[in-house]
């Protein structure tokens, strides 16, 4: 018994290439994919950096001028109205050079 030939020996070198060409373009793409999600894990890896640095930064302006803002109300404050709350550090001397000393350390 003989098995028929459906098709002949050209078209089966042929589809067995174009099985082949398939193959490789489907790796490739899941090559592309695979790199596509590596590069976005890299990229959400980046802005939490990035994030962060910001937030150190803020921290440090925060740190730096909250006194600064303190005292410059407190002083800023016009405490003359009435007899029992005079500010007698505004009338010295050394009141200005005192407020500086405050906000430099």
């Amino acid at each position: 018994l003989q098995r028929p030939q459906l098709l002949e020996d050209e078209h089966v070198v042929y589809l067995s290439e174009a099985a082949d060409a398939f193959s490789f373009m489907a790796s490739s793409l899941h090559n592309l994919y695979m790199d596509t999600v590596r590069l976005d894990a890299e990229m959400d890896t980046m802005m939490v950096i990035r994030g962060s640095y910001t937030t150190i930064l803020l921290s440090f302006i925060a740190t730096v001028f909250m006194p600064l803002t303190f005292f410059a109300g407190v002083f800023g404050m016009n405490f003359q109205t009435g007899a029992d709350y005079t500010m007698n550090i505004l009338n010295v001397s050394y009141g200005p050079d005192f407020f500086y000393f405050l906000c430099a350390v």
